[in-house]
């Protein structure tokens, strides 16, 4: 609503009317007030990654074996659906399963689509080689799952900046410029200046400082009817008595402004504008800043007359640890909408690394899916070293409980087909198991040492150190090295 009503007063602004001895001060509060009114610097988003995530998971989904392809009945007309199943594989897995299954289902459908209906240009077409699709599974299955952290990372930072950081900047400036007013219509002088039975009252001691709107009414509003220094088109309002202020009045006031800036209004803007605000007060020094005004002074005191209106801020510079400006109400919400444009912004330089990042994932999958046409992946290749090999590492170990705990087929010729152990009292399957014993070389005896007892290269490396090397680490299915050597 405030948005709106400057903008209507911004198009009948005329060049300048304000005049007097009052005039930086008024030009500067002007500029205060008129931020309400403002667009916010926003930063605009690179969202040519969005759909990395969705894409990398659809090809994991199309890699994948049949079996797994079935769960989601999605060529049974009428019969697939996002909604988590009650009965079947799924539901006996449920605990694993129910939180990714809409995700995965989408990538099911996804994929199901590029198959039977593949697009004229189709830089993904069904790969025929069984093993290369078994391989570039692997590599897709890696890739997708440090995507999809890379994505929901980004998804965050998105709404932080145009959303939450945006609308809670949005409130503070409204605040800072308004005080309890909820909009234009909402303008009661107590909800902007904090008393209103006078001018004296309201622009004194710790009742100044409520809102911008309220320093500015009490620079420019004198005691008496029509007093003011703040232009001829402002006729004021009696500040005598009790103050009357609305719609009405809010109007002829920013009249008296030139025409706000088009610029969006950014974090840089809100810091300088609040030192020239600094700057412009003026200070008794001889009173240990007892008296720190803004506007024309003789006495450096609130002055209200035709020929001496300002505003004083003593009570914000005495009291509360002597914080100065930052103790003024509107200023402290002026920093709250800086802090949060330069939250945005700083969220902004995040998203932008992620999305380079997402990118970077995208080119990895066009190599590795272009190798697969062409028979040239490696059977045993693992995924291309991505941005984070922590997160690969933790994610394929992920990977591999998960299938380990939710085989399709829970049965021991289930669990040899994907390269598992078979755990019969569970009826699960399992890591294989590798029987440990002390290694003799080719005529040599045992060196003594169980290599299975240490988990990394150099620990073994000391104590074998003058023979003939005689262990390495194994190598599970995905050709990965098992913690034990």
């Amino acid at each position: 609503v405030f948005f709106v009503f400057f903008l209507s007063l911004a198009a009948q602004l005329p060049a300048n009317t304000a005049a007097g001895d009052n005039a930086k001060e008024h030009n500067l509060l002007c500029r205060l007030t008129q931020m309400a009114g403002r667009q916010l610097a926003i930063p605009e988003l690179d969202t040519s990654a969005s759909a990395v995530a969705s894409t990398l998971n659809e090809l994991n989904a199309s890699t994948s074996e049949p079996d797994w392809l079935y769960l989601f009945k999605i060529e049974d007309e009428g019969k697939g659906s996002p909604e988590f199943p009650t009965d079947g594989t799924a539901a006996r897995n449920k605990a694993d399963w129910e939180a990714r299954w809409p995700a995965w289902y989408a990538a099911a459908v996804a994929a199901h689509k590029r198959i039977t209906n593949p697009p004229k240009t189709n830089p993904y077409p069904v790969i025929k080689d069984a093993s290369q699709k078994h391989a570039l599974h692997t590599i897709t299955g890696q890739l997708s799952a440090v995507a999809d952290v890379l994505n929901t990372k980004a998804l965050l930072l998105q709404k932080q900046i145009q959303t939450t950081n945006a609308a809670e900047a949005a409130a503070a400036i409204k605040a800072a410029v308004f005080g309890q007013a909820t909009s234009a219509d909402d303008l009661a002088a107590a909800k902007f200046l904090g008393a209103a039975t006078n001018r004296a009252t309201a622009c004194a001691a710790a009742a100044i400082g409520k809102s911008i709107l309220g320093d500015f009414y009490c620079l420019c509003t004198g005691s008496t009817n029509g007093a003011t220094e703040c232009g001829s088109g402002y006729a004021g309002t009696n500040g005598g008595g009790e103050i009357t202020f609305g719609k009405t009045e809010l109007t002829n006031l920013m009249n008296t402004c030139t025409k706000p800036s088009e610029d969006a209004l950014t974090a840089s803007e809100i810091a300088a504008t609040i030192a020239e605000f600094s700057a412009a007060l003026k200070r008794n020094n001889n009173a240990n800043d007892a008296k720190v005004t803004l506007g024309k002074t003789m006495a450096h005191t609130r002055g209200a007359g035709a020929n001496e209106i300002c505003v004083t801020y003593e009570h914000h510079f005495t009291v509360n640890g002597k914080k100065g400006i930052e103790a003024i109400p509107w200023v402290i919400n002026l920093r709250k909408a800086e802090n949060k444009l330069l939250a945005m912004a700083q969220a902004a330089a995040q998203h932008a690394e992620i999305t380079t990042q997402l990118l970077a994932l995208q080119r990895q999958m066009d190599v590795a899916y272009a190798a697969a046409l062409q028979i040239r992946l490696q059977t045993n290749q693992k995924a291309a070293e991505s941005p984070n090999d922590a997160q690969h590492e933790s994610h394929t170990t992920h990977k591999k409980q998960n299938k380990w705990k939710a085989s399709i087929n829970k049965t021991a010729a289930g669990c040899e087909a994907i390269g598992c152990g078979y755990d019969k009292n569970k009826k699960e399957c399992k890591n294989k198991s590798v029987k440990e014993t002390a290694p003799t070389g080719k005529g040599e005896t045992s060196t003594g040492v169980y290599c299975s007892k240490h988990t990394v290269w150099t620990a073994f490396m000391a104590e074998n150190k003058v023979i003939k090397k005689h262990c390495a680490f194994q190598k599970e299915k995905d050709n990965e090295d098992d913690k034990y050597a």
